[in-house]
């Protein structure tokens, strides 16, 4: 008989301790929002690596770096992934799968995301600001409009970043030029409204219309 309660003791015990544990990992993933609203765009490598930790994936090109996190956010499969620019953080992007907080002693591997991810509209944020620096640095306009060419042969942008890049010019002709140069490479053509509106006279405007194909008024 004493021999049963004191099985029935351990049990309880060891079914205890096991709460705890998985309560406390649960715990620790919810804290993670607090330092997630705490990376601020400019900070380095080491401040958001003293915020988040070593990231569990992270890619790299030429000019960009992504870290990646996984279960960082709520117990579920949340997913935070900060880019990099010239070692600083350029931006932040997070979600989640709204899966529920699993007791578990070990947990599977997420399967890898994919090494260059996929974008639909335009030019990645992060990297459009790398290239609109790069262009406002140049001292001289036919090396700005030469970056701007070439950086048109491999990607896409969306009418916002064309005016974005626009705006670098102050005269019509120069944000016209710009206009001719992405008009193939413009991913969102229900928003040439936008590209026409930043331009300063209704002749540059009727100009921009036949360069993007948009029916004059």
């Amino acid at each position: 008989m004493r021999t049963e309660i004191n099985y029935a003791i351990a049990l309880r015990q060891i079914i205890v301790l096991l709460l705890l544990v998985g309560a406390g990992s649960c715990s620790s993933l919810y804290k993670g929002r607090s330092a997630l609203m705490r990376v601020e765009k400019g900070m380095s490598k080491d401040e958001v690596g003293k915020l988040l930790g070593t990231p569990d994936y992270r890619r790299f090109n030429d000019e960009l770096e992504e870290w990646e996190y996984r279960r960082m956010i709520t117990g579920g499969d949340a997913v935070v992934i900060v880019y990099f620019s010239g070692g600083r953080v350029a931006g932040m992007d997070s979600f989640e799968d709204n899966a529920p907080c699993i007791m578990e002693l070990q947990t599977p591997p997420m399967p890898p995301r994919p090494q260059t991810p996929i974008y639909t509209r335009g030019m990645p944020e992060p990297e459009f600001a790398n290239l609109l620096a790069k262009i406002k640095n140049e001292a001289f306009k036919d090396n700005q409009f030469a970056l701007l060419k070439l950086a048109a042969e491999k990607k896409s942008f969306a009418c916002n970043q064309c005016v974005g890049l626009m705006s670098i010019f102050p005269f019509d002709d120069d944000k016209l030029n710009v206009v001719r140069i992405l008009a193939p490479q413009l991913a969102d053509k229900e928003n040439y409204g936008a590209i026409i509106n930043a331009l300063s006279f209704l002749s540059s405007e009727e100009k921009a219309r036949r360069i993007l194909g948009v029916p004059a008024k």
